[in-house]
């Protein structure tokens, strides 16, 4: 009785290992032979906590050939352990089919296409149906999804042994949007493993220049396919799938491995929205999610907030974008930040741009400037950001301020004259600042001059006027 409750308590022991992705204690568990199971269970314990530990360690995939050979060198133990419950004969085992679809992933971060998709082939990958799974039987059967199609991506069209081309773009998609599904799905199951609250988004940028870890868990091939898949929608001018899919991401449970990945969700289908619908081809978002074993979880209720035509969704879509950036916003202004802070710079200064573009267009000129100021606390020095704030300012008649902010793009950018020129133009026309205009269209003229400007002739004009 006593070897039972000890054997189940490893074998959930062991489960919870995999489930949180602890390999190396996991090999120490099994190595020591503190396991107590058969040798093909131990053996494909080891194999895939070396696969998993090495690709933690290492970025193989779409890497150069000499970075496929260190992989093939790196991952040979794991190969060899996997192998041998793989080749149970007859046997298709869940132990069995995991080793092959591992076998599929391991090939593939070594460069072997051809041989992934023989292991996939032959683990019936195509042919599983949909049913409960644990935690770490999701992130299996997603990744091989996605290395599935990741792998048809790779061979050359035609090579493809019994698929012509639209079957191979049918099957490359298929087999993304699945992944993408359970994707999801795993996300979420992982969160409630750990106990995590994912609910919030903060308004004020954070003091840590790094990404919380949990966001590391989510892999380089579930990142692909959830943010490929959309893409190959209009790659191909499928504009509704695409939308659909973006919504079917963003409609999903919040995880905290997908916050990042939101953002640039929410900010593709605000461009999508912006460029290709109207109002007359609109169809709203559909209140229910799917009823699927490998499907994600759905927010619902009487609550919850269904915009009701595409500007609609555009602006709630944006400001969403909005809230992400600053909480992303890396405020640390020290040298070893550099590359952080200009990445989260990047993706607030596209969000702000297309903000801008959807607000003006309704005459929003208040929100614009209220959201351009709150992006000053973490745009420090950022001439983009400072411009666009005093044209708003502009817009919206606030013209002391405007001309305040100018005066501070024209020191970020000491040889553009349009600064210069801008600002004087609002103190002779809106503030009745003759002496203010006449220095500034002075400063303009000087820079235009300097760089044998196209707009030193309306420098001069100011510059002429200002003293009339």
């Amino acid at each position: 009785m006593t070897s039972k409750k000890s054997t189940g308590k490893l074998e959930v022991d062991v489960q919870k290992l995999r489930d949180e992705g602890s390999w190396k204690k996991l090999i120490e568990l099994t190595e020591g032979g503190k396991v107590g199971i058969n040798d093909q269970l131990a053996n494909f314990l080891l194999g895939e906590a070396k696969l998993e530990q090495y690709l933690e360690e290492h970025t193989p995939y779409d890497a150069a050939n000499q970075t496929h050979a260190e992989s093939k060198t790196g991952l040979q133990e794991a190969k060899q352990y996997l192998t041998l419950p793989a080749g149970i004969e007859g046997s298709r085992t869940t132990g069995s089919m995991d080793a092959q679809l591992l076998l599929a992933k391991l090939h593939f971060a070594c460069g072997e296409y051809n041989e992934s998709l023989q292991f996939l082939s032959e683990a019936g990958l195509d042919q599983l149906t949909e049913k409960p799974l644990p935690v770490r039987s999701l992130k299996i059967i997603a990744e091989s999804f996605a290395v599935q199609a990741l792998a048809l991506e790779k061979i050359p069209p035609g090579s493809t042994h019994g698929k012509n081309n639209d079957s191979r773009d049918q099957q490359i998609l298929r087999s993304m949007e699945i992944a993408g599904d359970i994707a999801l799905l795993y996300l979420q199951e992982q969160d409630k493993l750990q106990g995590q609250s994912n609910w919030s988004i903060a308004t004020t940028g954070s003091n840590s220049p790094l990404p919380p870890l949990t966001e590391q868990r989510i892999g380089m091939l579930l990142e692909t396919a959830l943010l490929r898949a959309p893409l190959i929608h209009i790659k191909a001018q499928r504009w509704n799938e695409a939308i659909a899919r973006y919504r079917t991401v963003l409609r999903a449970m919040e995880s905290s491995a997908t916050q990042t990945l939101r953002l640039t969700f929410a900010r593709q289908l605000a461009e999508v929205l912006l460029r290709k619908v109207c109002q007359a081809n609109y169809w709203a978002v559909g209140s229910k999610g799917p009823n699927s074993h490998w499907k994600s979880k759905y927010y619902s209720g009487s609550s919850l907030f269904s915009p009701r035509d595409v500007n609609e969704e555009v602006f709630l879509l944006l400001l969403l974008s909005e809230a992400m950036a600053v909480r992303d916003a890396v405020l640390s202004q020290s040298p070893e930040f550099r590359e952080l802070r200009k990445a989260s710079m990047r993706n607030a200064t596209v969000v702000y741009d297309l903000l801008i573009v959807c607000c003006i267009q309704h005459g929003q000129t208040a929100m614009v400037c209220e959201s351009l100021e709150r992006a000053l606390k973490f745009s420090f020095e950022d001439a983009h950001i400072w411009t666009q704030f005093s044209y708003s300012l502009i817009a919206a008649g606030k013209f002391n301020k405007a001309v305040l902010v100018l005066k501070e793009v024209a020191r970020l950018c000491p040889q553009n004259p349009l600064p210069c020129l801008m600002a004087a133009k609002v103190c002779l026309e809106h503030l009745n600042l003759v002496d203010d205009g006449f220095n500034l269209a002075s400063e303009a003229t000087k820079r235009a001059e300097a760089q044998d400007s196209n707009v030193a002739s309306r420098c001069l004009l100011s510059f002429l006027t200002s003293r009339s």
